[in-house]
């Protein structure tokens, strides 16, 4: 999971980097709690990321704040270094070179969007694929409904976190 924030003129931008990974919410069990597989975690995690953007935009568009969410494709890292999955064997063998892109290739959509203006250049509260509001999103990442529960969950857990 990678996040960035950049300020400039008074104007804030807030980018999620996302996977295709999505599988749809648990009922909303933000700690995996019931049913845990990294799978579910993974795919959660990518899930709730598209849902922040969105629900950061729906509440905070109008004071200047823009966010998005992307997905930088599958790029060779050191990513499932420490599994014992087979996407380890995608990543670090030979492999890599046939179905994986390198770091700057997956930055691409990151730099067009901070380079970018919010309404102009890119739509905020949207999720991105290769520089383009991608249409290949789950229906749980759409749903106003789900943002809104993930957005008041997450605020009751880091609440209760905070005051130890």
């Amino acid at each position: 999971m990678a996040e960035s924030l950049v300020m400039c003129d008074n104007l804030v931008k807030i980018y999620k980097v996302e996977s295709l990974e999505v599988v749809a919410l648990q009922g909303l069990d933000l700690e995996v709690a019931q049913g845990y597989t990294q799978r579910i975690a993974y795919g959660n995690a990518k899930l709730e990321m598209i849902l922040f953007a969105k629900e950061l935009n729906a509440r905070y568009h109008d004071a200047g704040l823009s966010a998005a969410a992307f997905h930088p494709g599958n790029v060779a890292s050191n990513f499932a270094s420490d599994t014992d999955s087979l996407l380890r064997f995608v990543y670090h063998t030979p492999l890599r070179r046939l179905l994986l892109i390198s770091p700057a290739k997956g930055a691409r959509t990151l730099v067009w969007l901070a380079a970018g203006t919010p309404g102009t250049d890119w739509r905020s509260g949207e999720y991105f694929v290769k520089c383009k509001v991608s249409d290949a999103v789950d229906p749980h990442a759409v749903d106003p409904e789900n943002a809104r529960r993930l957005w008041e969950e997450s605020t009751t857990m880091v609440d209760a976190w905070i005051k130890g």
